[in-house]
C-alpha cells in the first residue's frame, strides 16, 4: 500500500515511516533503514523516524549509530519512556551502564510499572555492582509479571554475587521450570551447568 503511495507522492515523509515500521515488523532491517533514512532526508525533524531507525540500527547490532539517533529523537520529544529506555538499552549493550541507568531511571519516571524497564534497571544494578538494588528491581519484575522468567535468572545471579546460595539455586531451577519461550538453548544450558555446579559444592 505504502509503496503505491509512494509512486503518486514521493516527498510523503509519513508513508517512509508507515512502511518502514512495516519492513521492521517483517525483519527487514536494512530496507527499513532505507525508508526512516529516507524520512529523514526530506524532514530532519521527524521524531518518528529517528526513534525507530534507531531501534533498526540496534536490531542490527549497531548501538552506537541507535545512540545518535534515540539522542536526536529525545532533543525532539524529550517526555517519552520509549525512547528514554531504548537508550538505555543501547547504553547497556556499549557497556555504559552508569548512563544506561540514568535513561532507565527516567523512563521508569514516564512509565513507573514497566516490567522491561525495572528488568534492564536491574541488569545495569547488577553491572554497577549494586547486586541488593538489582534484587529489588528484579523482585518488583516478579511481582508485576510472574511469568517473566529472565527475572528469575537474573535474581539468581545478583544473589550469587551476594553470597546467597540457595536462594540462587531456587531461582536456577524456577527458570530452567518456566518453559520461558524467549530464553535460548544456550541460556538454559548455561544454567544448567551452573547448577549443577553449585549444587556440586552445596
Amino acid at each position: 500500500f505504502f509503496s503505491e503511495v509512494l509512486k503518486q507522492n514521493p516527498q510523503w515523509v509519513e508513508a517512509y515511516i508507515n512502511r518502514g515500521q512495516g519492513q521492521l515488523l517483517l525483519g527487514k532491517a536494512d530496507a527499513a533503514l532505507a525508508d526512516f533514512t529516507r524520512a529523514l532526508e526530506l524532514n530532519h525533524e521527524a521524531y518518528e523516524a529517528y526513534y525507530n531507525r534507531g531501534r533498526t540500527y540496534s536490531r542490527l547490532g549497531q548501538p552506537d549509530k541507535a545512540l545518535e539517533d534515540y539522542n536526536a529523537a529525545l532533543k525532539l520529544r524529550a517526555d517519552d519512556w520509549q525512547a528514554y529506555y531504548n537508550r538505555g538499552n543501547a547504553y547497556l549493550d556499549l557497556g555504559k551502564y552508569e548512563e544506561a541507568l540514568k535513561d532507565f531511571d527516567q523512563a521508569l519516571g514516564l512509565q513507573p510499572e514497566g516490567p522491561e524497564i525495572l528488568h534492564n534497571r536491574g541488569l545495569a544494578r547488577l553491572e554497577l555492582g549494586q547486586a541488593d538494588a538489582a534484587v529489588e528491581d528484579f523482585n518488583r519484575v516478579l511481582a508485576l509479571d510472574p511469568a517473566f522468567a529472565r527475572a528469575l535468572y537474573n535474581r539468581a545471579r545478583a544473589w550469587e554475587k551476594l553470597g546467597r546460595p540457595e536462594e540462587a539455586k531456587r531461582d536456577y531451577r524456577r527458570f530452567l521450570q518456566s518453559g520461558d519461550p524467549q530464553a535460548d538453548k544456550f541460556l538454559l544450558e548455561k544454567t544448567l551447568q551452573r547448577l549443577e555446579q553449585m549444587e556440586g559444592k552445596g
